[in-house]
């Protein structure tokens, strides 16, 4: 990181600066050992003068944090990691040693002191092992074309990037250069003002979700990580049915399809049944609408079917055998019907009794049967 000598001087008198910090400002550099950030301790070189080049705090609490395991930081090894503004590289040393492939970035003065602190710190990923290592380049934030940044990275690592607000927009545009569908960035810094703001809106641009995965501790150091909402780990591979599983679906299936068709039948015959209730009553209105139509023609229907015919229509109001021969009482000028009437007298009564109808009307209507 690289830093105006009024700014070092701001940083190195704040209550944020380190003891030896202190004590470089007035011997032009300081030797730093970083423990617990490595397998061995990581030697970097402060310097101090018109262009300082400094190691800030936040740089030192992600490089622990990460080595000690931090369980909400992603997982390096085998991974290509960019770090922006490396300055003294010891994030880049110390994600090697965990086995990541690191590309730091960085410009001049600076760039000088990152290949100098990253060879001089060689041994401590040494017996990592597979694609472990440190590529030093030049990148000019929102400038990123050509190798290697035609491709987008699995972790993008940056401390204290914010502290200068025209920087920020080149800055965004370098993310969303080397940011892909599947990369997880991790930012730590220490909030002076609005920082937390443009890391809202950042993310927000990047389509990516950030939290909170460390403090802000006694010296408000804070680690954000920004991933892809609902990003599944790369490592774990989609899940796969066990054939007991497919079986238990396959049955599920058909019993689905089973009781599918059993509704259908279901239905269909409750269809069947309601036409068929519908063609008996359609049959039963016609017949009523003919014997209407038939009453209407001619009082019911004419005699001269025979003996034994014995009907009794409309509005019968009382029938009753009386010494075997049927009689009728009826309402109005309904028709009377007789069956087996033995004498004239006999009919001569019961059509006095069939509401005062002349016996004329009934022999014109031909509705007595004998």
């Amino acid at each position: 990181m690289v830093v105006g000598a009024a700014a070092a001087a701001d940083y190195l008198f704040s209550p944020h600066a380190l003891p030896v910090e202190a004590f470089g400002v007035f011997s032009g550099e300081a030797e730093l050992l970083i423990e617990d950030v490595a397998p061995l301790d990581v030697h970097v070189t402060q310097t101090f003068g018109e262009q300082s080049t400094l190691l800030w705090r936040s740089s030192v609490v992600l490089a622990q944090q990460w080595w000690r395991g931090g369980g909400s930081l992603p997982e390096v090894a085998g991974r290509r990691v960019l770090e922006l503004g490396a300055g003294l590289g010891l994030n880049a040393v110390g994600l090697a040693a965990k086995g990541a492939l690191v590309v730091a970035t960085e410009v001049e003065p600076a760039l000088s002191a990152l290949r100098r602190s990253v060879a001089r710190n060689r041994v401590c990923w040494a017996k990592a092992g597979g694609t472990a290592a440190v590529e030093v380049c030049e990148l000019r934030w929102g400038e990123t074309e050509g190798e290697p940044f035609d491709e987008a990275f699995d972790v993008v690592v940056g401390t204290d990037l914010l502290y200068s607000r025209e920087l920020r927009a080149p800055l965004l545009r370098t993310l969303q250069r080397v940011v892909g569908p599947r990369t997880t960035v991790v930012l730590a810094l220490e909030a002076r003002g609005d920082e937390l703001a443009f890391l809202s809106q950042a993310a927000s641009q990047l389509g990516m979700a950030a939290r909170c995965a460390y403090g802000p501790d006694e010296r408000g150091v804070e680690i954000h990580v920004l991933r892809p909402p609902l990003d599944p780990p790369p490592s774990l591979p989609p899940p796969t049915p066990t054939e007991g599983a497919e079986g238990e679906a396959e049955e599920a299936e058909e019993a689905e399809e089973a009781e599918e068709a059993q509704e259908a039948e279901e239905a269909e015959e409750a269809e069947e049944a309601e036409e068929a209730e519908e063609a008996v009553e359609a049959e039963e209105a016609e017949e009523e609408e003919e014997e209407a139509e038939e009453q209407g023609a001619g009082g019911g229907r004419r005699a001269g079917s025979g003996a034994g015919w014995r009907e009794i229509f409309l509005d019968a109001a009382e029938a009753a055998w009386c010494d075997g021969v049927m009689r009728a009482v009826l309402a109005g000028h309904s028709v009377l019907v007789l069956e087996a009437v033995a004498s004239t007298e006999e009919c001569a009564a019961l059509v006095a009794e069939a509401g005062g109808l002349a016996r004329r009307e009934l022999e014109a209507r031909d509705t007595i049967v004998t």
